[in-house]
């Protein structure tokens, strides 16, 4: 996404494989988000909570914004926790 690049200077990745996140953001040295975009009204299939579960067991963490203004505030969030 153009805007985490600005913004923190990383690109994000694009997955696109069915169930995982639609994107990984590494967001500092060894450490990433999973941001999988849903809209507002939309649905986390089955697939995709059964990722999550495995992600989250292997200390990933998993998000489902509804823009980019919070998948970008996301991304600050994290970096923030940290100390970036």
């Amino acid at each position: 996404m153009l805007e985490i690049r600005r913004m923190f200077g990383v690109d994000s990745i694009k997955v696109g494989h069915s169930g995982w996140p639609d994107r990984i953001v590494p967001y500092a040295p060894g450490r990433c988000l999973w941001l999988e975009f849903k809209q507002p009204t939309g649905v986390i299939a089955q697939k995709q909570k059964i990722r999550k579960k495995d992600l989250n067991k292997m200390g990933h963490e998993v998000f489902y914004p509804t823009s980019k203004r919070e998948a970008v505030a996301i991304v600050a969030q994290a970096r923030r926790k940290i100390g970036m």
